[in-house]
């Protein structure tokens, strides 16, 4: 096997001869050596001359031999840190894993360092779920927390922690945050040891739910600024978003809370908006007003996680959820969590139940002009999510026959 080449041992010579030149002494070295590098060296002649009796130009030359010492000296050294450049891959750089897609804001790529501490667990689950889950595609620095970080997240159904998997997860309202927030709920009373009754998936369970809600999920904006910035900042916490098609979603809003008279309950009220406003006039109404004046239902999906704050933030788009939700708890270690315990007998799984408060509706092709107001407004939450922003697209849903109407849940 040829032997590989390395700069150090050719530099050595030189400085060697450099220093012997510059100093009148001996280098230590063979008068004739290749040292492995088939380069020839000889003595300086000006070796053995005294000092006093060298010219002014000898002494020039001498200088600059002494600075070339130097120079060469350094970069052994500089070499001698970092061989790799070199040397080509170790061991440990071989074993990295690589080809991981960009990370999104503050993150680092798998393949761009060498892990000493076992990989975070959002690099787990871009390579074992990517064909569902995704990184936002948002491009800014992170933020530090600040006393605006309260106004970034949702305030009736926030974001939830869950210490016990080092997990951030946002639940975003109209984006299947009932189930999400029951299935989080459940895992962290068992954790209390105070677990739910296996029928609690159902309508009536789901009501008590909401009762333990206020009282047992600990929301990332409740903690104090340092709790919130260490867990921002620390990519051994996985954050991840459950989103929605936005177009679908403000559907889905409008007939329930609008058409059904349910906004005269909420909050922040749109002003001209009754059970008799169409769907272009509830569009309407959404965008003249920013996203701080519209109640959660109807908000800005990317302004409801705290986004711009945190290290990283992983995707899962609704339409992806049994799939997506099924790999993550696999990688995460919370399947048993999603596969049983559920509905009236607790042998079902979280997808096989309702929660009873879906409204089925159809998109149509005449609301083509309704998705292009979507865009306008709200175009945030297709960039970052990776929303396709075609219409034609959404009608022709790879889960549907391009000639069925889809359901809207």
């Amino acid at each position: 096997m040829p032997a590989r080449y390395d700069p150090i041992r050719r530099a050595a010579p030189a400085a060697a001869s450099a220093v012997g030149a510059a100093t009148g002494t001996a280098t230590g070295l063979p008068e004739h050596s290749d040292f492995q590098s088939g380069v020839t060296f000889e003595k300086s002649s000006a070796s053995s001359l005294p000092l006093s009796s060298l010219s002014g130009s000898s002494l020039s030359v001498k200088f600059m031999a002494v600075m070339s010492t130097l120079c060469v000296l350094y970069l052994f050294f500089i070499l001698q840190k970092d061989l790799s450049v070199f040397r080509g891959p170790s061991s440990t750089d071989e074993a990295q894993l690589d080809g991981s897609p960009a990370l999104g804001v503050g993150s680092t790529s798998l393949a761009g360092r060498v892990h000493t501490q076992g990989v975070p667990a959002y690099e787990k689950i871009q390579q074992q779920c990517g064909q569902y889950v995704a990184p936002i595609r948002r491009k800014s620095r992170r933020k530090r927390v600040d006393s605006y970080y309260a106004h970034s997240e949702a305030v009736a159904l926030g974001t939830i922690m869950i210490p016990e998997h080092k997990m951030v997860v946002c639940t975003i309202p109209k984006s299947g945050c009932s189930i999400v927030r029951t299935l989080l709920l459940r895992m962290q009373m068992d954790a209390r040891g105070d677990p739910l009754p296996s029928n609690f998936s159902e309508r009536q369970g789901f009501l008590q739910t909401n009762n333990y809600d206020r009282n047992l999920h600990k929301e990332l904006r409740t903690q104090d600024h340092d709790e919130i910035e260490a867990v921002a900042s620390d990519p051994s916490w996985l954050k991840i978003a459950i989103v929605r098609h936005p177009f679908t979603r403000l559907l889905s809003a409008y007939r329930e809370k609008i058409l059904q008279g349910k906004f005269r309950r909420m909050s922040k009220p749109l002003p001209g908006i009754s059970e008799n406003s169409t769907f272009t006039q509830f569009l309407d109404a959404l965008s003249a007003r920013s996203a701080g004046m519209l109640n959660e239902h109807f908000r800005d999906q990317a302004s409801l996680c705290g986004f711009p704050y945190m290290d990283h933030y992983l995707i899962l788009q609704l339409e992806k959820l049994k799939p997506g939700l099924r790999c993550v708890a696999r990688v995460m270690g919370f399947s048993d969590y999603v596969e049983s315990g559920w509905g009236p007998n607790g042998t079902d799984s979280m997808f096989d139940v309702s929660f009873g408060h879906e409204v089925r509706g159809s998109i149509t092709k005449d609301m083509a002009p309704n998705f292009m107001q979507v865009i306008e407004r709200f175009n945030r939450d297709f960039s970052w999510f990776g929303y396709n922003t075609s219409f034609s697209a959404l009608l022709q849903s790879p889960s549907r026959p391009a000639d069925e109407e889809i359901e809207i849940v």
